[in-house]
């Protein structure tokens, strides 16, 4: 099976398997390529150059895109289910309407991409670069957002805020609340005794009297 340039049509890449599910394309050089519609299902991607690849509609269930390249990609409607993005290059790409629920998209660089109306549930975004992300209506509920960087990422509809400035950083999803690595719901936060908090960090409890009001009532108001 041949993948082509999208433009050009030159073959860029040719698979002895008549699918593309679970190829081994680690390291394919695959720069703007025409996967529209393709099912690449438990491929495997590692380290693949998707620069300005069309990958509309594809099917990338858990596919394995860990250290890929997919600046500018467009994924508009993909399935990226269960997909491994562990540092990822999604610089600009185009992931309107993707479906990335369970994906780990851990260290990820993602400034700038285009995530409205993503499905984000349960995705583990831990220590992603989300700067200048657009996620409006992203679906974001029980998403892992723990020291992820949502500076000037666009939130609205998303039922997530953040703090800036702190020691720590404050991230808050529809009433869970990440505090640096340490990641609860706000019923929890408000059980905590002066004891457990403390046990989190030496200075976890000054930090916590004096910002604990402020963070519980924030959390409040992203309760549906």
């Amino acid at each position: 099976m041949d993948i082509l340039h999208r433009i050009t049509r030159e073959v860029l890449f040719t698979t002895k398997e008549g699918s593309l599910r679970d190829a081994n394309l680690q390291n394919a050089h695959l720069l703007d390529a025409d996967l529209l519609d393709a099912n690449l299902q438990n491929a495997n991607l590692r380290y693949a150059n998707l620069q300005n690849a069309n990958m509309r509609y594809a099917d990338l269930l858990d596919a394995n895109l860990r250290y890929a390249d997919l600046l500018d990609a467009d994924l508009q409607n993909a399935n990226l289910r269960d997909a491994n993005l562990r540092k990822a290059d999604l610089r600009h790409a185009n992931l309107q309407y993707a479906n990335l629920r369970n994906a780990d998209l851990r260290h990820a660089d993602l400034r700038h991409a285009d995530l409205r109306n993503t499905d984000l549930r349960n995705a583990n975004l831990r220590n992603t670069n989300l700067r200048n992300t657009d996620l409006r209506n992203a679906n974001l509920r029980n998403t892992d957002l723990r020291n992820a960087n949502l500076q000037y990422a666009a939130l609205r509809d998303t039922g997530v805020l953040q703090l800036l400035g702190l020691r720590w950083s404050v991230v808050v999803v529809r009433g869970e609340v990440s505090i640096g690595c340490e990641r609860h719901s706000r019923e929890e936060w408000m059980r905590f005794t002066d004891e457990e908090i403390q046990s989190m960090d030496a200075d976890a409890l000054s930090f916590w009297v004096e910002h604990k009001d402020l963070i519980l009532d924030l959390s409040a108001s992203t309760l549906d």
